[in-house]
């Protein structure tokens, strides 16, 4: 009914000016002595999301960086308040959720990203998946706490797996082992005292990423860039310790070789890069894979009506910027087709990042 809504938007008024209080008055505690503010702040900025409020899901971040939060202290309050808040409105700081993330222990965050993962996984499923493996890339000795295989159990889909690594795929492969090689140069640079092994180690790990292994589903491409690999091998005949000028002088040998191979035409074909993805062709009888950023919305999105990858066009286009990405263009199951911008070798966290403060300042 309409009172209703009246005094839903009235609880949700009333709650947000209370967390804006609290907020506002962090600045004028003494240091150590917020904590009954963090903690009002945190239940009454749950409170108005719980009932509605636009403006409260916008402050939402900053509870994440409360001192009392990170160090436990209000956890069990935080996992109380925001139990009651619908999860849909978590999904705009999906990336921020997961950078408070430790992959090897428990997190407070834990049930609002298996609530997620449970009603938008495909929401969750590319941040999470990226930022798992980054941490697996940082420490890839440690086991993964229980938290997190609970996580990835509930974002286990294998045609998309297929699908992604498909993606990765569309590279010109000569920029792919050029960018590898000048990553080998920063490593190498920043641990100069490295032993024989570590720099064995370092360069065959750098290998296997630059190089696919031969085999059924490799693009003509990347099958192009094969032979360099006995080039990249004798990287290990020479003494990290004694020779780290020289090994820097053939890397940057290796890169102007296949600054050499960068095509002379800005359409290219697909299949020769990605089989699999030329061939893909959505069916009632397989998983449907919905086409990525359709939760970038400030309202409870209907998923049923969310489009479906059908079909990936085979031509491609080359950009001639530094990093020669490609565009590709996707079939939805609308019937309207879809441009993506496939570029390897950068991080866009940031750039999202700041769209989302863009998109936050003209919602205003």
């Amino acid at each position: 009914s309409d009172d209703h809504a009246h005094e839903t938007s009235l609880l949700a008024d009333c709650y947000y000016r209370l967390a804006q209080f609290c907020y506002d008055g962090l600045e004028k505690q003494p240091l150590g002595e917020t904590l009954n503010h963090e903690r009002h702040l945190i239940t009454s900025l749950l409170a108005s999301m719980q009932f509605g409020s636009k403006p409260a899901r916008q402050l939402f971040p900053v509870l994440l960086q409360l001192p009392n939060l990170q160090d436990g202290t209000l956890h069990r309050c935080f996992i109380d308040a925001s139990g009651l808040v619908p999860e849909w409105m978590f999904l705009r700081w999906i990336p921020q959720l997961l950078s408070y993330v430790d992959f090897y222990q428990e997190s407070f965050l834990e049930s609002v990203l298996l609530r997620l993962a449970a009603s938008y996984p495909m929401a969750l499923y590319y941040p999470a998946k990226f930022a798992h493996g980054e941490c697996t890339k940082r420490f890839p000795e440690r086991t993964m706490g229980s938290f997190a295989c609970r996580l990835l159990r509930q974002l286990e889909f294998p045609r998309l797996d297929r699908f992604v690594q498909e993606l990765s795929q569309i590279v010109v492969p000569c920029m792919k082992v050029s960018n590898i090689a000048s990553d080998l140069t920063r490593k190498l640079s920043a641990g100069s005292e490295l032993t024989g092994e570590q720099y064995r180690t370092t360069v065959l790990e750098s290998m296997k990423e630059a190089f696919p292994e031969s085999g059924v589903g490799v693009g003509r491409e990347h099958e192009k860039l094969i032979p360099f690999k006995s080039e990249w091998k004798k990287l290990l005949n020479f003494d990290p310790e004694r020779q780290i000028a020289d090994i820097w002088k053939f890397i940057e040998h290796i890169r102007r070789e296949m600054e050499k191979l960068v095509p002379r035409h800005s359409t290219l074909e697909l299949r020769r890069y990605s089989p699999w993805l030329a061939e893909y062709h959505f069916n009632d009888r397989e998983e449907m894979l919905e086409l990525p950023g359709q939760y970038n919305v400030d309202h409870k999105p209907n998923v049923v009506n969310h489009v479906k990858i059908v079909k990936v066009h085979n031509q491609l286009e080359m950009f001639k910027t530094l990093r020669k990405p490609l565009r590709v263009q996707i079939n939805g199951s609308n019937g309207k087709s879809y441009d993506f911008l496939v570029k390897y070798g950068e991080d866009l966290r940031q750039d999202q990042r700041i769209q989302q403060l863009l998109g936050t300042i003209s919602n205003q």
